[in-house]
Parts: structure tokens; C-alpha cells; sequence
């Protein structure tokens, strides 16, 4: 027999490898000893190390003061790591910042547990920063750090998809070591392979069974888990859809001895999982959460370099990746402070001040997230409604001011208020006739004026508009004759209509009726290239406060309520989760963006069609100008009959 009490290995089944002790073979005993003595194990891996048995590495000098916590980290990666200088062109020394210095002494902070054995003090280590401020190479670091200085190392790179991971830490990783002489030396260029990093027993000229010491693995949400990690590093958590692969990760380390995760990530929605590690790390010591915002700590991203990011991303994407704020972060396309302030008209007496009442919104939030937190340690709150109910009595609401249905007494009271007069735009999304329970129609009427002074000199560039909704409702009847009708009342109700925009689907009817009754009028079919074009203005007038709308009644041409869409009214609703994302084209395959509900298809689920038909009103309106103010007009029915309209310029 194998041994005396046992026929073979109890973990591998082996009988080439001689018995070492409880029923183990040599290899396997080594593990043993590793997860359960770790003391034990590092003095073997330093007696191996130093008798070049096992690995090329250190030596155990060098090793014990690499593996002194931070300090020792700083140590390591300045003495052997090499970084791309993208100025001079090539590889240089290392020279990690102050900033770095102190977030590694913070993060990989060291003590002793009740055995007497060093032990990490965090085992989640999470940098939260906009991009460009290091936080995927500090990760790198780490985990390079441990590869190297530690024995027996599982590390797994995940992401949200194989091409991420690739060139994301991996490809890092990979481009680190083959241009640090020192790492290269000691791993061997031939154990730097394009599925796996390793670090094998000395003398192996390839990785085999039973012959890796240390590995670096990228796997994705899509490929099983490996067996005892040791260290697991995330990039971009924040676009992970599904958290079965983040909690299944985490809880096979969770009885591992030093194991540790690793995320570098720009902030994700506040229901996301990294969200929620955030207010976690409030009361747990064993997540250490960076998090900074609207501030950067790389040298090199300057005042220049923001502006240049800022003409290639839309205002939301910058805010999101570049402020790094929670609020940007949402899925939905507007935030909940742009949603609130569409409904203010100003603050502390004064109209239109845009900064101060954005600013008091936030402030709203933060106290309510606050509220949130003291109820649950059943804390008095009492003070903090009362500075909240102190803001919110201090806001001019829209409604105060109109109301929709807007009359046209309404848009004279707005034209003293915005110094302006008015262009006029409708948006039409209609929906099929045949299937009114699944498709509605929505129709738009939208107030856009010249804010301030009309200067005539100014470009379109440099002049700011601002916008009112005058009406949205959802018409129960599609017809053509219905739709006409409504057309024309508007007409008569504000004298005048400057644009009427029609989504494409079903809209050819009405395009040839506006074009006959003398309406300036443009159809425009929901492509992808259309939504791009449009709705980054529509974002841009949300964020900046220049989109205002009373509340918007449920009601119909036919005055029937609309149901089913919760304490907020429909616009609002469906702003509350329109996204804006990305997805592979079933079609094509290739990546595309879109706009819309993700519950859009569901029997009740939230729609998008009063989004879409306020877009449109607002697209529609994008080259028309007001070049000569409009005070004068007499308020005189235009609408001679349905078939013929007035001429009202």
C-alpha cells in the first residue's frame, strides 16, 4: 500500500508522490500547510527561495521587508517595476506619487490576528476615482505585489466580458513585467502566455500539472470560477448587469487566509452593487472605499486635457466618468436633480438661477440619503426634515406660475418672465392604430425662447435657450382626422406654430396634410443616427435647467384619466428610467447605442412615447430662430376653417 492507513492521496489521488503527513501527498500537504499555518508556509517558501529549490525570486531578506504591508509594497514596485513613459517614448523607472503612497499605506495595512500571524486588515480594497487618475494601474500594482512576493497566489482578473479583461488588467499586467528586467527575470518570458501569466518551479521550462506556483488567470462572467483564489481584481464593476458573478467570486475567497478583491471602477447607479459596497464600507472595517469626485490627482490631467474630453463626450458621459459623481450615474438618461428642477422656476424670490437651486437640490438628496442612514441606527431626524423643509419652502414651483394645459395668457406672463418671445415646435410619437393597448399616441407642445435680451448678433453657439412644455397628452384616438384637429387647435390657441416634427412610423399622412395647410413641418424616422443627434441637446437642457414643466395632468382629448404610473406624472415616470446604453445588434453584431425604457415591452412596464414626442418637439426646433420680437401680435383667430390656415408671421 500507498501508506499503512490510507491507499492513496485523500485530495488528489495520487500514489507517485510519497506520503507527507495526514493522509497527503507532498504537494498536497504543501497546500495544506499554506491555507491553515501561513507562518509556517511563508518559512518554506523563503528556505525554498533561498536555496533556489523551488522558485527564482528574492531573497528572503528582500522578501521580508517586500511583504511589510504598504510600506513594503512601495518598496517592491520602486525597486523592480518599470512604467511606460509615453513622453520619452520608453520604459523608465517607477516613482509612484505621494498620492499613491499614502492610498497603499492605507489599503494594504497589516496586523496581527489572535495566532500572531500577519494579516491584511482589508480584504475588499475599492478605488472609486474619475478617469485617468490610476486607479486600474494601482490595482495592477497590488496584485502584481502579491504574484510575486507571496507563495501559492490564485489571482483572477474578472470583468464583464473576455475582450474587457483582455485589455484591460491583463494586457497591464503583461506589458509590465515583459518590460521590467527584474520581474522577466525572475518569471521567464516563455510563462507569459497569452490565456495566463505563471510562476513555475525553477528548472521547468513550461507549466504543467502540479508545477505552478503563482497564476494570473482572466476569466469573465461567462466562464466558471476557479478553485481557491487568493485575490480577485475587477475592473469597471460599475457595467456589470448581473451580480451573481461578483457575490459567487466573494464568497469563494471569503474562508481563504489573506485573500483580498480588488475594484477599480468609475461610480455606478446607487442600486448598483459597488453602491452599495460604498455606504457598506461606512461600518465595515474590512472594506477600505476611496472615493473622490470633480478633483483629479494625475499631474497630467490638466485643465486642457478636460476640455479636449469634454468635446468628445456628451455632458452626461463626462460628468459620469470624469466628476466620477453618483448622480450622473444612473442608468436613466436624467438624473433625479435635473427631474426635480424641471418643476422649479427659481429659488429665494428669483427666477431662473440655475446654480443656487441646482445646488439646494443636491443638498435635498444628500440629507434624505442621511434620514436614510439615521433611521436605520433609529436616530432622531427630526432636525434634518425641518433644514429640508427649509429648502423646499424657499423653491418657486413651476406650477405657480402656469399651468398645462398653458393658455395663451400663460405665454405672455413667461415672455415678461424670460425677456423673449416664443417659437413654437409640436412632437408627434404616434402609435399603431390597431394596437392602442401596446402603442400610444403622444403630442407635444413646447415653448422655446431666447433667454435674456435678444441679441440678434449672437450665434446659435453662444446663445442659451430655455424651454417650457405647454401641453402632453396621450391621444386616445390616432386618426388622422384626430391628430389634424389637434394640430390646428394649437394653431388657433397660440396664434402660430413654428415646426411640427413627426416621428417616421405611420407619419407620412400627416406630413402631406401639414404640408398642404401651410404648417413647417419634418418627419424623422427613430434611427440610431437620429437619436444620437437629438438627444444629447435634450440631456444638455435637463442638466443645465433649461427645460421647466408643471406637473402634467392624466387626462386625454376625451378627459379620461391615465393609470399606472405611480405618484409622478407621465413624463416624469418614464424620465425615472430611460436609459441610455449600449447593445450588440442581433443584425449587424457590432456594438450600437440606443435610447428607450427597458420595460418598454412589457405588458406594464413603463413606456417611453412621451420622451420620444417631447424630443422630437425639441429637435424640431433646432434651426428656427427668433430674429424679430413677436410683442406685437394681436391674439385674432387665425384658423379660417380646418382646411385653410392664416397667415400668421
Amino acid at each position: 500500500m500507498w501508506h499503512p492507513k490510507y491507499e492513496k492521496c485523500l485530495k488528489c489521488g495520487t500514489t507517485e508522490r510519497k506520503h507527507r503527513a495526514k493522509g497527503l501527498c507532498s504537494n498536497c500537504y504543501e497546500r495544506f500547510v499554506y491555507r491553515n499555518l501561513p507562518d509556517e508556509a511563508n518559512r518554506q517558501y523563503t528556505h525554498q527561495n533561498k536555496n533556489n529549490y523551488k522558485v527564482k525570486g528574492f531573497t528572503s531578506e528582500q522578501l521580508r521587508e517586500y511583504k511589510n504591508g504598504g510600506e513594503g509594497m512601495i518598496k517592491w514596485a520602486e525597486d523592480n517595476v518599470k512604467r511606460l513613459d509615453r513622453e520619452q517614448q520608453k520604459w523608465v523607472k517607477l516613482v509612484l506619487t505621494d498620492f499613491q503612497k499614502d492610498t497603499f499605506r492605507e489599503c494594504l495595512v497589516m496586523k496581527k490576528n489572535e495566532k500572531g500571524n500577519n494579516q491584511f486588515k482589508h480584504r475588499i480594497v475599492s478605488f472609486c476615482r474619475p478617469r485617468g487618475d490610476f486607479k486600474t494601474y494601482d490595482v495592477m500594482l497590488i496584485f502584481l505585489w502579491r504574484f510575486f512576493c507571496f507563495f501559492s497566489e490564485t489571482i483572477v482578473l474578472g470583468s464583464n466580458s473576455k475582450e474587457q479583461v483582455r485589455f484591460i488588467h491583463f494586457d497591464l499586467a503583461r506589458d509590465t513585467i515583459l518590460n521590467s528586467p527584474k520581474l522577466l527575470d525572475i518569471i521567464e518570458h516563455e510563462n507569459v502566455k497569452e490565456k495566463g501569466i505563471y510562476l513555475v518551479e525553477k528548472g521547468m521550462s513550461r507549466v504543467g500539472k502540479n508545477k505552478i506556483i503563482n497564476q494570473i488567470i482572466p476569466i469573465s462572467a461567462f466562464t466558471g470560477l476557479l478553485s481557491n483564489i487568493t485575490c480577485a481584481a475587477f475592473s469597471e464593476i460599475r457595467d456589470m448587469k448581473d451580480e451573481k458573478f461578483y457575490t459567487q467570486l466573494s464568497g469563494s475567497i471569503r474562508t481563504v487566509f489573506n485573500a483580498m478583491i480588488l475594484i477599480d471602477s468609475t461610480v455606478s447607479s446607487k442600486e448598483h452593487i459597488f453602491a452599495r459596497l460604498y455606504k457598506q464600507s461606512f461600518n465595515d472595517p474590512i472594506i477600505f472605499f476611496q472615493y473622490y469626485a470633480d478633483k483629479h490627482y494625475n499631474p497630467n490631467m490638466t485643465e486642457a486635457e478636460l476640455d479636449h474630453y469634454k468635446k468628445l463626450f456628451t455632458p452626461y458621459e463626462y460628468n459620469m466618468y470624469f466628476r466620477n459623481r453618483w448622480e450622473d450615474a444612473e442608468p436613466a438618461l436624467f438624473s433625479p436633480v435635473a427631474v426635480k428642477e424641471m418643476g422649479i422656476m427659481g429659488m429665494n424670490g428669483q427666477y431662473l438661477n440655475h446654480a443656487e437651486t441646482q445646488t439646494a437640490i443636491k443638498k435635498i438628496i444628500l440629507l434624505e440619503e442621511l434620514v436614510d442612514r439615521e433611521i436605520q441606527q433609529k436616530r432622531d431626524i427630526s432636525e434634518i426634515l425641518k433644514e429640508i423643509e427649509k429648502i423646499e419652502q424657499s423653491f418657486i414651483p413651476i406650477d405657480t406660475v402656469y399651468k398645462i394645459p398653458a393658455t395663451f395668457d400663460d405665454l405672455n406672463k413667461l415672455k415678461d418672465i424670460v425677456k423673449s418671445d416664443f417659437i413654437i415646435t409640436i412632437g408627434l410619437d404616434r402609435g399603431e392604430p390597431d394596437a392602442i393597448r401596446s402603442s400610444r399616441t403622444v403630442f407635444t407642445v413646447l415653448a422655446k425662447a431666447r433667454l435674456g435680451d435678444i441679441d440678434i448678433s449672437l450665434s446659435e453657439e453662444s446663445a442659451k435657450w430655455i424651454y417650457f412644455l405647454l401641453d402632453l397628452r396621450v391621444i386616445d384616438d390616432p386618426s388622422d382626422r384626430a391628430i389634424e384637429d389637434l394640430i390646428l387647435d394649437t394653431a388657433n390657441k397660440y396664434i402660430w406654430i413654428d415646426n411640427v416634427c413627426l416621428e417616421g412610423w405611420a407619419t407620412k399622412d400627416i406630413e402631406i396634410w401639414c404640408n398642404e395647410s401651410g404648417f413647417v413641418v419634418e418627419r424623422l424616422m427613430a434611427t440610431q443616427g437620429n437619436q444620437k443627434a437629438s438627444f444629447p441637446k435634450f440631456y444638455t437642457l435637463m442638466f443645465e435647467g433649461l427645460l421647466k414643466s408643471p406637473k402634467i395632468p392624466y387626462y386625454t382629448m376625451e378627459g379620461n384619466v391615465i393609470n399606472g404610473y405611480g405618484d409622478n406624472d407621465i413624463l416624469r415616470e418614464e424620465m425615472s428610467i430611460f436609459e441610455h446604453g449600449a447593445r450588440v445588434s442581433k443584425m449587424s453584431g457590432n456594438m450600437t447605442e440606443w435610447f428607450g425604457s427597458p420595460q418598454k415591452n412589457k405588458s406594464k412596464g413603463i413606456k417611453d412615447d412621451a420622451i420620444y414626442s417631447l424630443n422630437w418637439a425639441i429637435y424640431g426646433g433646432r434651426e428656427h430662430n427668433i430674429l424679430t420680437p413677436r410683442h406685437n401680435i394681436v391674439s385674432i383667430p387665425v384658423i379660417v376653417n380646418r382646411d385653410i390656415v392664416g397667415m400668421y408671421s
